[in-house]
């Protein structure tokens, strides 16, 4: 985003492409760049992931928590048979990185279990101001479900929200936490 500054993915694919692997597998990825970028790539999406997550959950509804997530949020809906998906936006201030204005387009979620659905969680901001406006929305049970867990400002916040947090040990395998992991044996097929 900055004048001079390398395309980040494109450096490590270069360095992963280098080593000439049979393949190479990808969760979830952010975007559609990564797996352009990579040479015998496979890509494993979201789908089962949240159908484990979800397991427990016997009604539910799917959120978007803004637009980078909403294709993969709408993808996920069609493989669980749900027929609904709120959407959800908000306004980031480049230069500062700061949140705002956070919305839910739905006028009342009347109890509702809300499933947050997403790629990544690192310092949760995004889950924070849309939990506040879930809630002011009259969400029920909040679940954030986040494929790849970095919780950089850890856990404590969050918790004071979502009833669950449900990642994968992608990042790292959080011992003895609040949250629940689900393995990545369990989701990678041969």
């Amino acid at each position: 985003m900055v004048y001079g500054e390398p395309l980040t993915a494109k450096v490590y694919a270069n360095l992963i492409n280098s080593m000439n692997l049979k393949r190479v597998t990808v969760l979830d990825p952010h975007s559609d760049v990564t797996p352009a970028l990579l040479d015998r790539v496979k890509v494993i999406t979201n789908e089962y992931f949240v159908e484990l997550a979800t397991k427990n959950y016997l009604d539910f509804v799917l959120v978007a928590p803004d637009n980078g997530a909403l294709k993969r949020t709408f993808r996920v809906a069609q493989y669980l048979g749900k027929n609904e998906v709120i959407e959800c936006a908000k306004k980031r201030n480049v230069a500062t990185g700061k949140l705002s204005d956070f919305q839910v387009h739905a006028e009342d979620l009347d109890g509702r279990t809300c499933v947050v659905v997403d790629d990544i969680c690192d310092g949760g901001g995004t889950f924070l101001g849309l939990a506040k406006e879930l809630k002011r929305k009259g969400a029920g049970s909040l679940v954030l479900v986040a494929t790849h867990g970095i919780f950089s400002k850890g856990f404590e916040e969050l918790l004071k929200w979502y009833d669950e947090i449900i990642c994968t040990d992608s990042f790292q395998s959080f011992e003895n936490q609040e949250i629940i992991q689900i393995k990545l044996n369990q989701i990678l097929k041969p």
